[in-house]
């Protein structure tokens, strides 16, 4: 529904990505280091699931199965298209989340948001491959990857 009369921002819709990961929706604030109320969401559980089952199934085989650093990551997640009216462009979207937090006990969400891209090229094309970068930047890293990305066992 994004760009068809339903507005969101990324920061909207990184939380939530937050809480169809964790199952809490996080409130925002511009102060660190402060604890923030949270609204549980235990009462649809089941519903969770279905979804999380579907942003799984976007990337291992649907509109996001061509970005290969998600797949490996296990990202669950959603690509986005909006038509600009009229110019012959749209926007592009991609958001989702890590299936687990890393060391630094942190669970990346991730949102990305790409606007007035040629038409034809869709939200993973654009949007997807934006996040995509940005997590193989980071697994390129071993300092952030071992504080940020899940440990998948191996050597």
């Amino acid at each position: 529904a994004i760009g068809y009369g339903v507005e969101a921002s990324p920061v909207d819709v990184a939380r939530a990505y937050a809480a169809l990961a964790t199952g809490v929706l996080p409130t925002v604030s511009l102060r660190t280091g402060e604890r923030r109320p949270v609204v549980l969401l235990d009462d649809v559980v089941g519903e969770l699931e279905v979804v999380r089952e579907g942003l799984r199934a976007c990337v291992q085989s649907g509109t996001a199965r061509r970005l290969a650093v998600l797949q490996e990551l296990q990202v669950a997640g959603k690509t986005g298209t909006a038509q600009v009216l009229k110019s012959g462009e749209n926007n592009a979207w991609f958001a989702g989340y890590l299936p687990d937090a890393g060391n630094s006990g942190v669970q990346l969400v991730l949102c990305g948001v790409v606007y007035y891209v040629a038409d034809k090229r869709h939200g993973g094309d654009a949007a997807g491959q934006l996040v995509e970068d940005f997590l193989a930047a980071l697994r390129a890293d071993a300092e952030l990857a071992a504080a940020y990305l899940p440990y998948r066992g191996g050597r």
